[in-house]
């Protein structure tokens, strides 16, 4: 009987102290960290992948937008993050150029590379009334007046700030930038009439095109996209802006392995879900999904393409 009870105890112990060592991933909700407003492209993944993991393990992955800098200020707080894996970032192309351009410290390498999960180009709109009707009247408005023409980005060093460098650079004119925490921001600035233009993600704008309020100029990719094919690239107007963007999942630098696969595993699932494919797919996404090595491969083969482009 004493025996019994010992033993008895004894499993209580152990099953109180290493319990939580062998719970599957995640025992508590996880803190996905955005460097961006809600309602862009960067939150817009968050959300898709916070309801995919809810369903998936039970757990929350509660959104934190920590907005600032052209999404600086929250990679910079995810890379520094405690990496114990409840603390997830989603990485953006900002941490290919920023460094690059001077404008932040951190960069894709303070990051373990969880997984790629897609990419998309960027364009250049305005609202549907307004009296540039084409690419080209934009250049004429721009040569005409350019502090007038007045277009809103990202910070500088960001992505959608360096697509519409390029485009400046390609078509030789000097537009006059105006700096938002985001490509929803930048969009409301320009149905607001706050700004004439805007220079963001495909993905971002195309619900806007859709419902008729905001019409794209241009699109910074080698052919047309599918999810609207009425608008012309840059190449095709005799711009050669070609430049994309692209969002990812990472944790702090040196994070244990065994910690990185377990975060891999559940985001994998998430990402990999046909519900996720289809949402990315109809909101001007490309899917492409590369993990852990795969992706760090295609980070460092990316960013003499990113070096070429801020040159």
């Amino acid at each position: 009987m004493k025996k019994s009870l010992v033993l008895v105890l004894a499993v209580c112990f152990f099953a109180a102290c290493f319990g939580t060592a062998f719970a599957a991933y995640p025992t508590r909700d996880i803190t996905l960290i955005v460097g961006a407003t809600p309602g862009g492209a960067t939150d817009t993944i968050a959300r898709l992948l916070s309801s995919q993991i809810q369903k998936n393990t039970g757990k929350s992955a509660i959104v934190m937008n920590r907005t600032g800098g052209g999404g600086a200020i929250g990679q910079t707080y995810g890379s520094t993050a405690r990496k114990d894996g409840y603390n997830v970032t989603v990485i953006t192309t900002e941490a290919s150029t920023m460094h690059l351009a001077g404008t932040a410290k951190y960069s894709f390498r303070d990051f373990e590379h969880v997984a790629l999960i897609a990419t998309a180009p960027a364009v250049l709109a305005v609202k549907s009334d307004s009296p540039l009707k084409t690419y080209e009247d934009f250049l004429n408005a721009v040569k005409k007046d350019p502090d007038k023409v007045k277009v809103g980005a990202l910070a500088e060093g960001s992505i959608w700030n360096l697509a519409l460098r390029l485009i400046e650079k390609g078509s030789n004119v000097n537009v006059t930038p105006v700096p938002y925490d985001g490509g929803a921001a930048a969009i409301t600035a320009a149905l607001g009439d706050h700004v004439a233009a805007v220079a963001c993600g495909f993905s971002e704008i195309l619900p806007f095109v859709q419902d008729g309020r905001m019409r794209i100029l241009g699109v910074t990719s080698a052919e047309r996209q599918a999810a609207c094919p009425e608008a012309p690239t840059f190449t095709e107007q005799g711009c050669p802006a070609v430049i994309g963007a692209w969002w990812g999942i990472g944790l702090p630098k040196g994070t244990p392995k065994n910690i990185v696969d377990d975060v891999t595993a559940v985001f994998q699932q998430a990402i990999t879900s046909q519900e996720t494919q289809a949402f990315l797919k109809d909101r001007g996404f490309k899917y492409n999904n590369r993990k852990g090595a795969e992706f760090t491969k295609w980070l460092n083969e990316m960013d003499p393409v990113f070096k070429k482009a801020i040159q």
